[in-house]
């Protein structure tokens, strides 16, 4: 029964547009006289006689009409010819995949979209292509012109809805417009067209001239050239995003780090690429969608325009406009922002003990600091495994400002100029007072600032034990505690992770080693910045301190490839002017002598004057008043007393 309701529709549909022809070829004046003849059409039970037909210029609305007695007539003049309506198509050395895939099987490369194009002339995707089906042909009785009725069948969803019926009116016109062989009274009649629809595609039957169907035929193959490219250069920006985004997570799994830092950096890093993916094909879409409105326009105006050009051309300026590399880079410094929100600024927000307004604006000048080299710097521009390591230090140092910042020595105060004077001169000299951080905080901020190794000198081999372990307690590299420590130390016969970044040695030890060892400090040694000979207590003058700074000012003189490879800085409670008179007379030395503000005590202070006491008893009396913790420093003024 459905097969036959088919039937009887299309049949009735061509016995109208019959008549149609009819009716223009001999000059009818009433659509009574086309559709109401009783030559063709029998009048009987079966025929409703208030069926009609509603005819204006632009198109015609069919109802179900029938007659058995003109089927017969109908199936020996219907000649059904098929054609095939050659549409642009994209092609690629990889296929697109309806869903994203996974791009590390992805080959193709953005000059694929951007020039491997067929021609148009070429077989498009048997899915985009449109069969042309001739219904009936008329020829006029004033001229030798056929009137024929054709169908485009298969067209898609999407170039009726968004071409063919928005540009509706425009279309109408360059079919009139595109002959002017008939007179006023038949060209208001034809061109004529008739949209009917299935469930995914739809059929366009077009009643004219040659003329007018040529011109449609254009007007098709160009829309429907303009609907596969922007649907293919939708789906190429689709996986050129995501492959790019793959190219970036490969990088980040080679990088040789394991701390905490790092794992959450990259996790920040991937959670903005995943969002990539789905905004940028998004914005790409849009921006598209608004080309195409406008290619629409000029496609039904000028059928010489070639859509697969224009869609390539648009494409590689989004491309260029919106370069990847660039988004990376912005991606890379969120992260980065990131990072800092979740593991400084809201820690700083809730300190153990309150900062001064001086040391929040010194930490907030060390973050800047490396903000703005991350952003410079063009060593850290672009998304390869080795740019990627290099944040992975940027972080390192980040987090050693922060536990600089939280251990509250008073030297961090002063700290920003006493390391600019230290990178802008070969020999510094310090003098502050003990507790200031003069032997823990300013080895750890010469790290930050990326200086290579820092050796640092004790008098005594327990302090070499006691101030590396002090240094790892309080400054941390990573939030995990099982981390790489920073500090070392190393005594006659005895050392714990020598290879650290800070080592603590005694005077001796260094002097044996700047006597003995060539390849301690040899001219061919490599450095990223510099290392740091940090000579401290030399106050206390002993033989030992007095050959390494002999040593040290030696090996200036004579070997001055190493005076951009090496910083001496020369710290005490109080510094003999002798020192300075040393390092003062070698060539080509800068020499500073940083003196720091004065720095007061962390804690209040009460003073007892207890002149001529025996050192014992004051501490044996100070040791029963002690709190849990406490700890007593004694100052004397000789080994014997000691």
């Amino acid at each position: 029964m459905q097969h036959f309701q088919e039937t009887f529709y299309t049949l009735a549909t061509t016995v109208i547009r019959k008549k149609l022809l009819n009716n223009i070829a001999t000059g009818g004046s009433s659509e009574s006289d086309v559709w109401s003849t009783d030559d063709d059409i029998n009048n009987d039970d079966n025929i409703n006689n208030d069926d009609n037909i509603n005819n204006d210029d632009d198109s015609i609305s069919l109802h179900d009409y029938s007659d058995d007695n003109s089927v017969q007539s109908i199936e020996k003049t219907e000649d059904r010819t098929h054609e095939s309506l050659d549409t642009n198509q994209l092609t690629e050395e990889a296929q697109f995949s309806e869903n994203v895939v996974s791009l590390d099987d992805v080959q193709l490369t953005e000059s694929d979209f951007l020039s491997n194009v067929k021609n148009e002339n070429e077989s498009s995707d048997a899915h985009h292509n449109i069969e042309i089906e001739e219904i009936a042909v008329h020829n006029d009785e004033k001229s030798s012109n056929e009137i024929k009725v054709i169908n485009y069948n298969k067209i898609s969803k999407r170039i009726v809805h968004d071409f063919l019926t928005a540009g509706h009116a425009l279309i109408y016109d360059q079919l009139k417009n595109s002959t002017d062989k008939f007179d006023d009274y038949v060209m208001t009649r034809i061109p004529n067209m008739i949209f009917s629809g299935k469930t995914n595609t739809f059929t366009v039957s077009i009643t004219g001239l040659d003329e007018h169907h040529k011109t449609f035929k254009g007007i098709l193959k160009g829309l429907t050239d303009l609907s596969l490219m922007a649907e293919n250069a939708q789906q190429f920006y689709q996986q050129y995003i995501s492959r790019k985004v793959s190219s970036v997570q490969r990088a980040l799994k080679q990088v040789r780090s394991e701390t905490q830092n790092w794992k959450q950096y990259s996790q920040f890093l991937l959670d903005l690429c995943k969002q990539k993916v789905i905004d940028d094909p998004n914005l790409f879409n849009n921006f598209i969608e608004q080309k195409v409105t406008e290619l629409c326009v000029s496609i039904i105006s000028d059928s010489l325009i070639s859509p697969s050009a224009e869609i390539r051309k648009y494409t590689k300026n989004f491309i260029e406009e919106n370069t990847f590399e660039n988004q990376i880079e912005l991606m890379k410094h969120q992260a980065f922002d990131q990072f800092i929100t979740q593991n400084i600024s809201f820690q700083k927000s809730k300190p153990h003990k309150v900062p001064t307004m001086e040391s929040t604006e010194t930490f907030n000048k060390f973050i800047e600091k490396i903000k703005n080299s991350f952003q410079t710097e063009q060593i850290y521009v672009g998304y390869e495994a080795k740019h990627f390591s290099l944040i992975a230090h940027l972080l390192e140092r980040l987090m050693i400002y922060y536990s600089c910042f939280i251990v509250r020595l008073p030297l961090f105060e002063s700290s920003t100029e006493l390391l600019d004077q230290i990178e802008k001169n070969n020999v510094l000299t310090i003098a502050t007072w003990t507790g200031s951080g003069k032997s823990t905080l300013l080895p750890a901020l010469l790290i930050a600032e990326g200086y290579d190794k820092v050796i640092v000198t004790q008098p005594r081999r327990l302090l070499c034990n006691l101030i590396s372990r002090r240094v790892n307690e309080t400054i941390t590299t990573d939030m995990n505690p099982d981390s790489e420590k920073l500090a070392g130390w190393a005594v006659s016969g005895a050392e714990e992770n020598p290879h650290a970044k800070i080592l603590y040695l005694t005077d001796g030890l260094l002097k044996e080693r700047l006597l003995y060892d060539e390849n301690f400090l040899s001219i061919n040694i490599s450095v990223q910045k510099s290392i740091v000979l940090f000579i401290d207590e030399i106050h206390e003058r002993s033989i030992n301190i007095d050959l390494c700074l002999a040593l040290i000012a030696r090996m200036l003189t004579f070997k001055k490839e190493l005076i951009s490879k090496i910083k001496v800085i020369i710290s005490s409670t109080t510094l003999d002017t002798s020192v300075e008179r040393l390092f003062s007379s070698i060539p080509h030395i800068k020499l500073y002598h940083f003196n720091i503000p004065t720095i007061g005590p962390i804690y209040a202070l009460a003073k007892f004057y207890r002149p001529n006491e025996n050192v014992s008893d004051i501490v044996q009396e100070l040791y029963k008043k002690r709190q849990r913790h406490d700890q007593i420093l004694c100052f004397v003024n000789s080994v014997s007393e000691v």
